[in-house]
């Protein structure tokens, strides 16, 4: 019983963080308790690792999370449940992946996205709906994708 003690005491530090850095690892993939207590969490440094598969509520459980660094890894889908938990973020970078598809509801509740950033990543197409829940968007990159056509509905 002392070292099940012991080791919950361990854990629950961890429920404070509100910083964690694990860039430059070998993570493949990032299963639904990935991040399970962390609450707190605003800042999340995952660049410069082999994620190309998440589970689709992989990132729920940080719903204080501001700032989400993907940059630089294997990514090729975006779909509607990543990112819908995920209320206050302010800047998303998933700059050099492999994504060639956004869910047009993809974004629909990060309302208070300022910076996001697609730039170095396969997209030939968005749909007029994925960019239509960002009034504080400032800065978005799109930079050297495969992009033939944008719709004059996107950034409306």
């Amino acid at each position: 019983i002392i070292s099940f003690f012991k080791y919950w005491k361990e854990v629950l530090k961890f429920f404070k963080l509100t910083n964690l850095d694990l860039s430059f690892n070998s993570l493949i993939y990032l299963s639904n308790n990935s991040f399970i207590g962390l609450r707190l969490l605003k800042i999340l440094y995952l660049q410069n690792n082999q994620i190309s598969f998440l589970d689709e509520e992989c990132f729920s459980p940080m719903i204080n999370l501001e700032l989400l660094n993907l940059n630089q890894n294997k990514i090729s889908k975006l779909t509607k449940f990543y990112f819908r938990n995920l209320t206050h973020l302010s800047q998303l970078d998933l700059f050099k992946n492999n994504i060639d598809y956004i869910d047009e509801s993809c974004f629909i509740n990060n309302k208070n996205l300022i910076y996001l950033h697609l730039d170095y990543n396969n997209l030939t197409h968005i749909y007029s709906k994925t960019f239509e829940s960002f009034y504080l968007l400032k800065n978005i990159r799109l930079n050297n994708n495969r992009l033939s056509n944008i719709s004059s509905m996107l950034f409306r």
